[in-house]
């Protein structure tokens, strides 16, 4: 009876949005990068490769193939050389990244 009040509870407890909504931030990819926290870093790369797949040919473009080690050591770089932006979203920190690197009107 109490793990069914426990559950009750916890389905349907009030949670603020942002709670929910709130992915990762710049200080998230050092960190885990730093720690090599095995599951958080698989958690990291799958958020990465989602921001990549969605604004790839349109916030950022290619002429050539790249690999994910390449866009890896893109986004690194401009982690380490902006420290003013890791606490902004992780999306922004990688899109900015590749923006940089590679724009669209090359």
């Amino acid at each position: 009876m109490l793990r069914l009040i426990i559950c009750f509870l916890l389905t349907f407890t009030p949670v603020k949005a942002e709670k929910i909504l709130t992915f990762h931030r710049g200080s998230d990819l050092i960190y885990y990068s730093e720690t090599g926290d095995y599951p958080q870093l698989r958690e990291i790369d799958g958020y990465l490769k989602g921001v990549l797949d969605a604004y790839s040919g349109i916030s950022w473009c290619s002429k050539t193939k790249l690999t994910f080690e390449d866009l890896n050591t893109t986004i690194s770089i401009y982690l380490y050389t902006h420290p003013k932006e890791w606490n902004n979203p992780a999306r922004d920190i990688i899109l900015n990244a590749l923006i940089e690197k590679l724009p669209c009107n090359q």
